[in-house]
């Protein structure tokens, strides 16, 4: 998986080095997440990390009763092929850096036509 030689090789981000960290592992739940919002930022023609109804990544996961302890995303939109998007994300300073989190431990990406979303949680220890 591409990300994970990214996060366990480490990486610049602008201009942090970020350190090798763990891998994080696919979560379907997140998957469902991140093709719902790029599904809606493509129907509605709307590219941000926040719905015009004011929904955010924690709040799209609370309402599938994920019970998160950190979250994050990155969305694209344009790219034609995964390897595009990583690139890009990697290029940004700030997707870079949500790609290279140490907290996080799960994660999926969806694309619906254009839009992307990438989505990084860790749930809540038990």
């Amino acid at each position: 998986m591409e990300i994970n030689k990214v996060r366990t090789n480490g990486i610049r981000c602008g201009n942090t080095r970020m350190p090798p960290v763990h891998k994080i592992y696919w979560k379907e739940e997140l998957y469902g997440v991140s093709l719902d919002y790029a599904t809606y930022m493509n129907d509605h023609k709307h590219f941000a990390h926040v719905s015009k109804e004011g929904e955010d990544a924690g709040m799209r996961l609370d309402n599938i009763g994920y019970n998160w302890r950190f979250v994050g995303e990155n969305i694209a939109v344009g790219q034609y092929d995964f390897p595009e998007v990583l690139e890009d994300w990697i290029e940004s300073e700030s997707h870079c850096k949500m790609l290279m989190s140490k907290d996080m431990h799960h994660f999926a990406v969806a694309r619906n036509e254009k839009y992307w979303v990438q989505t990084f949680a860790t749930p809540m220890r038990q």
